[in-house]
């Protein structure tokens, strides 16, 4: 029986080349054109240098309010959001990061004049009409995002933690995105006024748009909704507190997760947006662990000889298959499944037997699920440093119960070996069942 896979898919550099169009307009407002026919809407995006790090002192998570207020419109009259909508948009969004703000827009192709229109009526009227009632309002919803994301959701507090960790009281990002409720509170309407009239400005803007579109006339609406706005000035580099240079690690409790949680975490400066891209992708593929990992085939395979001494007597026979025929029909079985229902099924053992980054895989020996000789078979196909841990007794997922503090230190060993660089700081959530909230004094930090 001729074995049926897939052809792999094969990306050459061409495929990864994107065709983009990009000029400064008079008053400082970058833009950039990238049509893509074989997309079926357009996107419009533009991002301000206007994130937390633009704060005013004693104003944390300000710069998220900011958003929220210009996402609806400048006015009680113009609701962008709306607006669009009526148009058919398909997505809308806005986003506040460490140093940027964006709003983005899906649209249908023809409606891209109404996305342009709305960002220039965005960044050409100031917020006049926000008083306290207004605030109030925004406060509330920002907060509940902030319960939503951080504190009612597994591991959501890591991100805050890490901004206290790696940041001084005195630095802008030491409360994160989001800031405090004591924070948000002291905003007032002139804070948010002053922080959109210095930041949300042309001179200090990328514009992208990109799929399906007609460039020439893109660029013949640009220059007709933006060109002709007050540039205003690009915002500097902010002035930034000293970090402390030493690693810190932290342990805390966390309520709602079930497992262990470990992050590290670095502070780089002083990088282009291409170099900090390459080391947020290398960060991933640095060291690879895994607990009670298996793989399709490796385990399949096994399962298969299991099953079919459930509908043939025939034993003796059964027990002559080799192991590569029951791996050929499985590999035959996934081809024809994927050309039916149109996926693509993801093969951990090839991707193993391509990995050279280091690779620390534990199992528990007691294991009745996927059975030892599945993850060795498995651990067998990685080429590169790989170190394999067999935790005695211990269940499927269960190795960190039955190992304890020598599964926090052997993974922790792992990682300081393998990771080029100490991290800033390394903060450990710990599963507990408490029925009280931990306080700063349940924070350990050495």
């Amino acid at each position: 029986m001729p074995i049926e896979r897939p052809s792999p898919r094969r990306t050459n550099t061409a495929q990864l080349t994107v065709a983009a169009e990009r000029r400064v307009l008079p008053n400082g407002l970058v833009v950039i054109l990238s049509p893509d026919d074989a997309a079926s809407t357009v996107v419009v995006n533009i991002v301000f240098r206007a994130g937390t790090v633009y704060e005013p002192p004693n104003r944390n998570g300000m710069a998220h309010m900011a958003e929220h207020v210009m996402f609806r419109g400048t006015t009680p009259d113009a609701d962008y959001y709306e607006l669009l909508e009526q148009r058919g948009a398909l997505d809308l969004g806005a986003f506040t990061g460490h140093e940027t703000m964006n709003f983005i827009t899906v649209m249908p192709p023809q409606e891209l004049p109404v996305a342009l229109w709305v960002i220039a009526d965005r960044m050409g009227h100031l917020p006049g009409f926000i008083d306290r009632a207004d605030l109030s309002q925004h406060l509330k919803i920002v907060l509940a995002e902030r319960n939503e994301r951080n504190v009612d959701r597994e591991y959501g507090a890591v991100d805050e933690l890490i901004d206290r960790t790696l940041f001084p009281e005195q630095h802008p990002l030491h409360s994160g995105i989001g800031g405090t409720p004591a924070s948000l509170g002291a905003v007032n309407a002139s804070d948010i006024k002053a922080f959109v009239e210095r930041l949300l400005v042309p001179a200090n803007a990328v514009l992208v748009v990109t799929g399906r579109f007609d460039p020439a006339v893109a660029s013949q609406l640009v220059d007709q909704y933006l060109a002709g706005l007050a540039p205003g000035v690009k915002a500097a580099n902010p002035a930034l507190p000293r970090t402390d240079p030493e690693g810190r690690l932290v342990t805390a409790s966390e309520l709602l997760s079930r497992e262990p949680r470990i992050t590290l975490a670095w502070r780089v400066a002083g990088q282009r947006s291409e170099a900090l891209d390459a080391l947020e992708q290398g960060a991933v593929l640095l060291t690879l662990s895994t607990d009670g990992a298996f793989g399709t085939v490796s385990t399949m395979t096994p399962y298969m000889r299991k099953w079919i001494s459930l509908y043939s007597d025939r034993h003796v026979i059964q027990n002559l298959l080799p192991g590569w025929f029951l791996s050929s029909i499985a590999h035959v079985c996934m081809a024809r499944i994927e050309r039916m229902r149109n996926v693509e099924f993801v093969h951990v053992e090839d991707t193993l037997h391509h990995l050279r980054c280091p690779l620390l895989m534990i199992h528990g020996s007691g294991d009745t699920y996927i059975r030892t000789t599945m993850a060795q078979q498995l651990f067998r196909r990685c080429r590169g440093p790989k170190e394999f841990w067999l935790v005695e007794s211990a269940r499927h997922n269960q190795s960190l119960h039955v190992a304890g503090d020598e599964y926090h230190r052997r993974v922790s060993q792992f990682f300081k070996l393998h990771l080029p660089l100490e991290p800033d700081a390394v903060v450990r959530f710990n599963s507990v069942a408490v029925n009280a909230v931990p306080t700063e004094a349940e924070l350990e930090i050495a």
